[in-house]
């Protein structure tokens, strides 16, 4: 198979699907939440008590979380749904869907304001997709 061809492939083929790393609760506290998402270069997920995706953080998110972070005694202990709920903190809702093209998603991430794009099958969170993730998978199957 050529690289041409892969352009047309589902991205769900190509997906950094080591969720439970860079996924927890929205009962998290910010210092719990804050130390994996900077672990995971800038990426976080939060999900409600059924699993499904509340939103998430991007790397370039990173201004609301220094925001946070000079408010961090007052901040650290308060869970992600305390802080969503009083407005200090605000998702991203933007996702992938597993069917859609290589060459689609690399578009939407040249042309949006993230690093990161949860990848979603059936409403369900199967990973994350980045440029990098993107190259290295193409790398390792092709």
């Amino acid at each position: 198979m050529n690289l041409e061809e892969v352009k047309y492939k589902k991205i769900g083929n190509f997906v950094d699907n080591s969720i439970d790393k860079y996924r927890a609760k929205d009962n998290i506290n910010f210092e719990s939440m804050l130390k994996t998402y900077i672990n995971n270069n800038g990426f976080f997920v939060v999900i409600d008590d059924n699993n499904k995706l509340i939103g998430y953080f991007d790397m370039y998110d990173m201004p609301l979380m220094k925001s946070l972070f000079v408010n961090f005694e007052e901040s650290k202990t308060k869970t992600i749904r305390q802080l969503i709920d009083e407005g200090k903190l605000k998702l991203r809702s933007e996702t992938v869907d597993y069917n859609e093209k290589v060459i689609d998603v690399l578009k939407k991430i040249n042309g949006g304001s993230q690093n990161y794009y949860p990848v979603m099958r059936e409403g369900i969170l199967i990973g994350r997709v980045s440029k990098k993730i993107l190259k290295e998978k193409i790398d390792e199957l092709y």
